[in-house]
């Protein structure tokens, strides 16, 4: 890819790097929380399932080709 088209090479490399950045905060969440003890853990939004849609929206920006296949009917989980 990165010989026939590196403009959407480099695109790609950046949501990949953008991913990698954000990878340690949301790790960091529920190590905190598990390791906090008697001390109340911060709130601090997480990904959901609902966040499926920007995730895919940030892949297909850097030109990747992505397909959602949902089985049965959503359900909400405690």
């Amino acid at each position: 890819m990165l010989e026939r088209d590196p403009e959407r090479a480099g695109q790609a490399s950046a949501a990949v790097s953008a991913a990698g950045r954000e990878a340690p905060g949301v790790l960091r969440q529920p190590l905190q929380v598990l390791g906090s003890g008697d001390v109340a853990a911060p709130r601090v939004r997480t990904s959901t399932a609902d966040d499926i849609d920007l995730l895919l929206e940030r892949v297909r920006s850097a030109g990747q080709r992505v397909e959602l296949r949902v089985a049965g009917e959503p359900r909400t989980l405690a």
